[in-house]
């Protein structure tokens, strides 16, 4: 008569890799989503169209600059700063142009655990100082984050129709204006500053009218929007104001309880 075989302990459904790969991937739309942003295909341009016009790593130098411009905690108008001493090392350089033209056309990033969350505009109207880089807009993208629009104004992909536009034909009449004006005439209010920013959303937006939106008013919850975020842990329900530019640390309190209930999950499987 054969021994009994000793019994084994239940094997889970799923390996612990797998367990944990799954339960990270469903954190990844929301805590990764903007990743990537500070280093987009107008690097590469850069890159090549300086070395090219001006050479000794002048190509490297300002390439290696832009992430530092694109990064959610950086200044919005250092991109346009840089932009301009770009075309200052090549003045007249049409290759250097247009590489630079699709360097400030890049989208930003911003951190989408912010409230409230989203881009930020170089509130600055001598910025860009360069003729040729005036009138231009950067993309916007609202993935991980309330789509914009929700609450009136234009929609990303509405701003983005106006803004791939604005790399070939420049807006007029950009005198006096800054960046973030550009976008609060246009209609397009889903920006932290949009408060801050003076004139009315819509008040000039044949550029609107033309992609197929008409421009509503701004919000109330827009209009008295600051050049401050804040956010909220669930061990301290105490908001944390945190200027414009800084990088928040703190994820929100549906972030953590979410995390605190894969980790129990984890734990379930290793016992």
């Amino acid at each position: 008569m054969h021994a009994a075989a000793p019994a084994t302990a239940a094997v889970p459904s799923l390996s612990t890799a797998a367990a944990v790969a799954i339960a990270l991937a469903a954190l990844v739309p929301s805590a990764w989503a903007r990743f990537g942003q500070q280093n987009p295909p107008a690097l590469f341009l850069v890159k090549d169209a300086l070395e090219t016009a001006v050479g000794n790593g002048a190509g490297g130098t300002f390439s290696g600059a832009i992430p530092g411009t694109l990064l959610g905690g950086a200044d919005p108008c250092a991109k346009l700063e840089l932009g301009d001493r770009m075309i200052a090392a090549a003045p007249g350089n049409a290759a250097v142009l247009n590489a630079v033209r699709a360097f400030v056309h890049s989208e930003s990033n911003f951190n989408p655990f912010a409230t409230p969350a989203g881009p930020v505009f170089c509130t600055n109207p001598a910025l860009p100082a360069t003729p040729g880089l005036r009138g231009i807009l950067s993309l916007v993208s609202d993935e991980g984050v309330k789509p914009f629009g929700s609450a009136g104004g234009l929609t990303a992909d509405q701003i983005n129709t106006i803004a791939n536009a604005s790399v070939v034909s420049p807006l007029a009449n950009t005198a006096g204006k800054s960046v973030a004006q550009l976008y609060k005439e246009l209609g397009f209010i889903d920006f932290i500053n949009v408060g801050s920013v003076a004139g009315n959303a819509g008040a000039g937006s044949n550029a609107g009218s033309n992609a197929g939106k008409t421009s509503t008013k701004t919000t109330a919850a827009a209009a008295t929007a600051t050049t401050t975020t804040t956010t909220t842990s669930a061990s301290n329900p105490t908001a944390t104001a945190s200027p414009a530019g800084s990088t928040i640390k703190v994820l929100d309190a549906a972030t953590i309880k979410k995390l605190q209930d894969l980790l129990a999950q984890f734990g379930a499987l290793l016992a």
